[in-house]
C-alpha cells in the first residue's frame, strides 16, 4: 500500500486539525489483536500485591521512589501494572533469552556493598532540608531568577499559565492563601531545576516541600484553574524528575478530572459569533491552554508504560486548540496533533502488545507524516531568527519523542522474534522490516540526543529528558546483542550505538539525576551481553516454553544501577572482567523451575529596590 493508504487507513480525520480536536467513530472501536500477541502477554504481568514498591525501593535506591520507568532496571513482579512499551518488558526477555548471565547477576551482596553513595545521600538531603528551613523564607531575590528561568525553560513545555498575570500578581505580594501558595511553590520548584547548574543543586525541593503544605485531600475539592494548573505542572513535570511517576500518574488524573469540573473541556456557546465562529479572549486562550498542556503531559507520561489512555480523546472533548502566531504557539499546536497520535499508539498497544501489521504500517504512515510537516525535524536554527533557548530545548524533545513512539510501535515485533531464537533471515519480510525500522530509528535516535542534548549550552530540562529517551533508545540494540538475530554487520552497529550512549551518559551526569545510574547498568547489561563475541548464546538450559514465559508467578531480578562502582569517564578503562554484576541486581526470585536451574536465588537486597522591570517584558504568548 502506498504511504497516502496508509494515512487513510490509519486515521480520516487525524491529526487534529489546527482548530479542533475529533475522533472518529473506528477510532473508539477495539482494534483487532494480532495473533502473536499472546506470546507477548506474559511480558505484562499481574501486578504484585504482596509488597509495596516504594517501600523497598526507597531503601535501597536514593531518587526512585516508584519505579514503574524500571530507572532502577527492576523487572521483578511490580505493584504497578507495566505493559508491553516499558522497559521492563525488554528486560524480562534479555533475561530470558540469556538465564546464565541473570544468574551471574544474582550472586549475593554483603552490607560491605552498600554504595555510600546511596546510604548517604537522603541523609544529606535532609540535613539539607533543615539549614534551608532555618534560613528561613527566600527571598524575592532569591526567586526573581527562579521565575524567570522557569518561563524560560519549563513554560514553552507546558504553558498553563499567563506569563503576565502570574507577574503581576507575584510582584504585588498580597496573596497567601493555599491556592496561590501551590502554584507558585510549583513554579519556584521547577524554575529552581532550570536555573541549578547541577542536578545535585536539591534546592527545589525546599519549594516542593512548602507546595506539599497546600496540597491534599481537600486541594481536589477546589474546582478552580489555579488548581489545576499547579496539579499540571506538578503531575506533569516535576514529580517526574523526582522519578515518582505512579503519583504523577494520579495527580495527572486528578488534574484531567477538575479541569473537566470547571469545563476546559469544551467550548461554549458565549464564546461563539453569530456565525459559529470562536470569539478568541485573552482568558479562553489560556483555559484552552491548561486542558491541552494537561493533555500533552499526560501523553508524553504515558507511552512508555503501556497502559489505556483512560479516555484521553472523546467525543465529548469540543474545546479547540488555541491560535497563535508565535513560533511558540505553532509548535504547541504541532505537540497536540504529535499526541493525538501517540494515543492513538498508546491505546493500541495496551490493547494487544502486538498490533496487525496493517495498523502498525498505517500509524507509522501517520507519525512520519505529521514528523514531514512539523518544525522540529531541523535542531539548528536558522542564522537569520532568534530561537528563545528552551524552545531549542521543546524542539529537541520532541523530536526524540517522535522517534520514541516510532520504535515503540515496531518494538514488539522485535521481542517477538528474539523470543523465537530465529537468524535474521529467517524472519518474515514484514517482521524483518520492522526490525530494521527499530534499528534505524535508535540509530537515529541515539545519535541526535549525543549531538543536540546540550543545544547552544547545557540545562537540566534538556538532561533530564534526554536520559530517559537515550535509556529507552538504548533496548533496541541491547536486546540484539543478547539475540540471534545479530549479524556481523549488526553486531558491529549496536556496539557502536551502545558505546555512543553511555559516552553521552557519562557526558550528562551534571546535568540529570538518573544519568550516573542509567551509565553504570547500561554499560553492564552490554559487557556482559559481549562474553559471546559472535551474538550467538550458548546452549540454553533444557525448559518448556511455558516454564520461560511465565513470567506473571514471578518475583523477576532488581537490577541495582549502583553508583556504587564509581564513575567510567573512559570506556577503554572498563575491562569486561572486572565489571561486577553483583550490584546490579538486589534480589532474585524465580518460580520452581528456575530456582532448580539456579540455586542462587536469595533476596538482597543582592539585594535593591523590587520593581516590575526585574522580568523581561516580551513573554511567549503576547
Amino acid at each position: 500500500m502506498s504511504r497516502e493508504q496508509l494515512l487513510e487507513l490509519s486515521v480520516k480525520d487525524s491529526p487534529v486539525s489546527v482548530r479542533r480536536a475529533s475522533t472518529t467513530a473506528s477510532d473508539l472501536d477495539s482494534p483487532k489483536g494480532n495473533p502473536d500477541a499472546a506470546h507477548l502477554e506474559l511480558l505484562q504481568p499481574i501486578p504484585d500485591e504482596s509488597t509495596d514498591d516504594s517501600e523497598s525501593i526507597t531503601s535501597n535506591l536514593q531518587g526512585i521512589t516508584d519505579d514503574v520507568n524500571a530507572l532502577s532496571l527492576s523487572v521483578k513482579r511490580s505493584t504497578s501494572y507495566l505493559g508491553i512499551s516499558s522497559v521492563s518488558a525488554v528486560l524480562r526477555v534479555i533475561i530470558w533469552l540469556d538465564p546464565e548471565a541473570q544468574a551471574l547477576f544474582g550472586r549475593a551482596r554483603s552490607s560491605s556493598d552498600t554504595p555510600h553513595k546511596v546510604a548517604t545521600s537522603p541523609a544529606r538531603t535532609e540535613v539539607f532540608l533543615s539549614q534551608m528551613q532555618a534560613s528561613g523564607p527566600s527571598s524575592l531575590w532569591e526567586e526573581i531568577p527562579l521565575i524567570r528561568a522557569f518561563f524560560d525553560y519549563v513554560h514553552p513545555f507546558a504553558p498553563v499559565l499567563d506569563e503576565d498575570d502570574f507577574k503581576k500578581t507575584y510582584m504585588t505580594q498580597t496573596r497567601t492563601d493555599a491556592r496561590w501558595m501551590l502554584l507558585l511553590n510549583a513554579v519556584l520548584a521547577l524554575g529552581s531545576i532550570a536555573n541549578a547548574t547541577s542536578h545535585e543543586d536539591h534546592r527545589h525541593l525546599m519549594y516542593w516541600q512548602r507546595a506539599n503544605e497546600h496540597l491534599g485531600i481537600e486541594t481536589l475539592g477546589s474546582a478552580h484553574i489555579e488548581t489545576v494548573q499547579a496539579l499540571v505542572l506538578i503531575g506533569g513535570l516535576y514529580l517526574h524528575h523526582l522519578q515518582e511517576p505512579n503519583r504523577a500518574s494520579s495527580l495527572m488524573g486528578a488534574a484531567l478530572r477538575l479541569a473537566t469540573a470547571i469545563g476546559l473541556h469544551r467550548d461554549f456557546s458565549e464564546t461563539m459569533d453569530p456565525n459559529g465562529k470562536s470569539r478568541v479572549s485573552h482568558s479562553i486562550n489560556v483555559r484552552r491552554r491548561v486542558w491541552w498542556s494537561a493533555f500533552i503531559l499526560d501523553a508524553w507520561a504515558g507511552y512508555c508504560l503501556g497502559r489505556p489512555s483512560m479516555g484521553r480523546i472523546t467525543h465529548a472533548t469540543t474545546v479547540t486548540i488555541p491560535v497563535s502566531v508565535s513560533p511558540l504557539g505553532a509548535l504547541f499546536q504541532e505537540n497536540v496533533q504529535f499526541c493525538t497520535i501517540s494515543t492513538r499508539m498508546e491505546d493500541s498497544l495496551a490493547y494487544s502488545p502486538v498490533m496487525l501489521d496493517e495498523a502498525r504500517q498505517a500509524l507509522d504512515a501517520s507519525f512520519i507524516d505529521w514528523y514531514q510537516r512539523s518544525s522540529v525535524q531541523d535542531s539548528t536554527p536558522r542564522p537569520d531568527t532568534i530561537v528563545p533557548h528552551g524552545v531549542l530545548v521543546l524542539k529537541n524533545v520532541m523530536r526524540w519523542r517522535y522517534n520514541l513512539c516510532r520504535i515503540l510501535i515496531h518494538r514488539p515485533i522485535l521481542l517477538r522474534c528474539a523470543m523465537q531464537r530465529v537468524p535474521m533471515e529467517a524472519v518474515v519480510p514484514d517482521q524483518r522490516e520492522a526490525i530494521e525500522i527499530c534499528v534505524n530509528v535508535s540509530n537515529t535516535l541515539i545519535n541526535d540526543i549525543s549531538n543536540t542534548w546540550q543545544v547552544q549550552r547545557p540545562c537540566q530540562t534538556s538532561g533530564w529528558n534526554a536520559t530517559w529517551l537515550l535509556h529507552q533508545a538504548l533496548m533496541v540494540p541491547l536486546l540484539l546483542l543478547y539475540s540471534k538475530l545479530l549479524t556481523e554487520e549488526l553486531e558491529q552497529t549496536c556496539c557502536e550505538l551502545v558505546e555512543t550512549g553511555i559516552s553521552a551518559f557519562n557526558a550528562m551526569r551534571t546535568w540529570s539525576p538518573t544519568a550516573s545510574r542509567s551509565h553504570d547498568v547500561v554499560s553492564r547489561i552490554y559487557y556482559t551481553s559481549r562474553r559471546h563475541s559472535s551474538g550467538v548464546l550458548r546452549e540454553e538450559p533444557q525448559c518448556n516454553v511455558q516454564e520461560r514465559l511465565d513470567l506473571s508467578q514471578d518475583s523477576w531480578v532488581n537490577l541495582n544501577n549502583a553508583t556504587q562502582q564509581g564513575s567510567y569517564d573512559d570506556l577503554t578503562l572498563m575491562n569486561p572482567n572486572d565489571v561486577s554484576m553483583e550490584s546490579m541486581y538486589d534480589s532474585l526470585n524465580w518460580t520452581t523451575a528456575w530456582n532448580d536451574l539456579f540455586q542462587s536465588h536469595t533476596s538482597y537486597e543582592q539585594q535593591g529596590e523590587l520593581d516590575a522591570s526585574a522580568f523581561p517584558q516580551d513573554g511567549f504568548y503576547q
